[in-house]
C-alpha cells in the first residue's frame, strides 16, 4: 500500500488498485469542506425575463395580416374592407397626400386605383414592436399599376415603404396612421395621373 496527498490506495478484491479515503486530518478536512460546499453553492442560471412568446407571435400575425388584408382590399378594388383595417379616426400621408380619418383614406385610395385596369400590391419583410395594447409596424411595397392604351406604356411601377402604428381595439388590431412613403418608380408616369 502507499499513501500520497492523505489518500491510500490498496488493493480490491480484483487485484486492481482502489481508491480510500484516508484516515487523516487532512483527509477528513478535505470531505467536510466538499459537503459544505455541495450544500451551499447555488447553480448559476441566467435570470431572463419571462415573455408570452405565443401571444406575441399570435399579435405580430394579426398585424401582419392587417397590412396584407389591406393590398388585397386595393386589388379588389373592395374598398369598404379598408374600414376593418384602420381605426375610424385613422389619419394617413399617402404619397405626399394627407387624410383625416378613414373616410378620406378610402376616397384617396379609391380615386386613384378606380381608373387602372389592374393593380398588384406586394409588401414584404415586415418589422413590428409590440407595445402593449399599441404597435408600430413598417414594411417594404412593391405596387405595380396598369392602365390599358395609355399612351407613352401601359405600365408604373412604385417601390416604397409602409409605416404604420396601431391600436388594439376591441375588434382586434387596427391601423391609427399610416406613411406610405415612395423609394423609386419606374415606367409611364401617366398610368397613374387622373384622367380628364
Amino acid at each position: 500500500n502507499s499513501v500520497a496527498s492523505g489518500v491510500k490506495y490498496g488493493s480490491g478484491a480484483s487485484g486492481l488498485p482502489e481508491l480510500q479515503p484516508a484516515n487523516t486530518p487532512r483527509a477528513m478536512s478535505i470531505c467536510r469542506a466538499l459537503v459544505l460546499i455541495s450544500r451551499t453553492v447555488v447553480p448559476l442560471v441566467p435570470l431572463v425575463a419571462v415573455v408570452n412568446t405565443d401571444e406575441m407571435n399570435a399579435d405580430e400575425k394579426a398585424i401582419i395580416d392587417l397590412t396584407i388584408a389591406y393590398t388585397w382590399a386595393l386589388d379588389t378594388k373592395q374598398f369598404d374592407e379598408l374600414r376593418d383595417v384602420f381605426t375610424p379616426d385613422a389619419t394617413g400621408m399617402l404619397h405626399g397626400v394627407a387624410c383625416a380619418d378613414a373616410d378620406a383614406i378610402i376616397a384617396r385610395i379609391s380615386g386613384a386605383l378606380i381608373p387602372l385596369d389592374v393593380t398588384q400590391h406586394l409588401i414584404g419583410n415586415h418589422q413590428v414592436r409590440i407595445d402593449g395594447d399599441t404597435a408600430t409596424c413598417r414594411c417594404q411595397l412593391h405596387s405595380q399599376h396598369l392602365r390599358r392604351g395609355t399612351e407613352g406604356g401601359e405600365t408604373y411601377v412604385i417601390g416604397g415603404t409602409y409605416d404604420d402604428r396601431l391600436v388594439r381595439t376591441a375588434d382586434g388590431w387596427r391601423i391609427s396612421h399610416r406613411t406610405m412613403a415612395e423609394s423609386w418608380h419606374s415606367g409611364n408616369r401617366a398610368v397613374v395621373r387622373p384622367t380628364a
